[in-house]
């Protein structure tokens, strides 16, 4: 059985630029400070032991459930950072 991915007789691509690049280490990581995840992530740091991968997940279901009817609650708060995160989400969105 042969290849034939090997000679396929296209052209070799040119490499285009990608926006916002340095977020791509090596697959696109927002947690890095993309975007307004970036403020939001600076205040609530100080208050938090999530890691930053995880508050941008905590972040990014927020941002998804503030157009939802209803009540949020924050259980297990070391000093409040996610709580943080959580209600700036909630006054942005």
């Amino acid at each position: 059985m042969t290849d034939q991915r090997a000679d396929s007789g296209a052209p070799d691509r040119v490499k285009t630029p990608i926006a916002d690049e340095e977020f791509y280490r090596p697959v696109f990581s927002p947690w890095h400070g993309y975007g307004e995840f970036k403020d939001i992530y600076a205040e609530a740091k100080p208050h938090t032991l999530v890691s930053a991968d995880r508050c941008h997940a905590l972040y990014s279901l927020a941002v998804q459930a503030a157009g939802l009817t209803g009540q949020w609650y924050e259980c297990g708060v070391y000093q409040g950072g996610t709580a943080m995160l959580l209600a700036r989400v909630l006054r942005v969105h």
